[in-house]
């Protein structure tokens, strides 16, 4: 037999999939995404709609440190009951759902809780 070899083109062209399953430690209740995801969403509310990318906008390219500041701002008012704004960042162990939902944009459209697991589909 002849096999032929593909190209790196050829494979990345053709790779689909339909899901990603990813196993974690710890998943927080679905609660506290729904909050964050409200949370999120009334910040979303206060940019202003940029017609040349069909996105949201919130500060201006190369903004002044000012600007910035006024959008810290705006997070510190929406998340004002919670402990959210002041969490400093941390780049190790972070939960995945969060970030999938602030930094993608995802959110948790459903989950399942059983007797020794408990899912999330984001």
């Amino acid at each position: 037999q002849q096999f032929a070899l593909a190209t790196m083109s050829d494979l990345t062209s053709s790779f689909q999939f339909h899901h990603v399953q990813v196993f974690v430690n710890d998943v927080k209740p679905l609660d506290d995404y729904k909050k964050l995801e409200e949370r999120l969403n009334a910040l979303a509310h206060k940019g202003q709609f940029d017609p040349f990318s069909g996105r949201m906008r919130y500060l201006e390219p190369n903004a002044h440190e000012s600007r910035v500041q006024e959008g810290k701002m705006a997070w510190q008012e929406v998340c004002k009951d919670s402990t959210i704004a002041t969490t400093a960042f941390t780049s190790s162990g972070q939960d995945l759902v969060e970030q999938l939902i602030v930094g993608l944009g995802w959110r948790v459209t459903a989950d399942y809780n059983g007797l020794g697991t408990r899912s999330v589909l984001v």
